[in-house]
């Protein structure tokens, strides 16, 4: 998985930690919204539904997003 989201574009660091959430026990989602019209819809209602930052899967405390 980590290779896979490095052809992403993800920073290694960030991948590996995704990758040790996964391993432990967590779900990734990826969402892709080209216009960003509803980015932030569907960002609430992982939050809503239980969606965990990474860092808090991981050991730390920022949501990460694609986001910016």
């Amino acid at each position: 998985y980590v290779n896979l989201l490095r052809r992403m574009g993800v920073p290694a660091a960030q991948a590996e930690k995704f990758y040790a959430g996964m391993k432990g026990g967590h779900v990734m989602v990826i969402a892709r919204d080209p216009s960003g019209a509803r980015a932030d819809e569907a960002l609430s209602l992982m939050r809503k539904h239980g969606a965990v930052r990474l860092d808090d899967a991981t050991g730390a405390g920022q949501l990460q997003s694609e986001r910016h």
